[in-house]
């Protein structure tokens, strides 16, 4: 199962309105960054 990025924006969302721990949040804000960077990186190969 994958999610988009819309539904990947609303968990960070919601982890940052729960005061979460530091650390989930900043687990969760990396997961969200390695999935646009992997986007961007597809992207670029279906351009070619």
């Amino acid at each position: 199962m994958t999610l988009d990025q819309s539904a990947l924006l609303e968990v960070l969302d919601a982890l940052k309105a729960a005061e979460v721990n530091d650390r989930v949040r900043q687990a969760s804000e990396t997961i969200h960054q390695a999935w646009c960077h992997t986007g961007a990186i597809i992207s670029q190969a279906v351009a070619r």
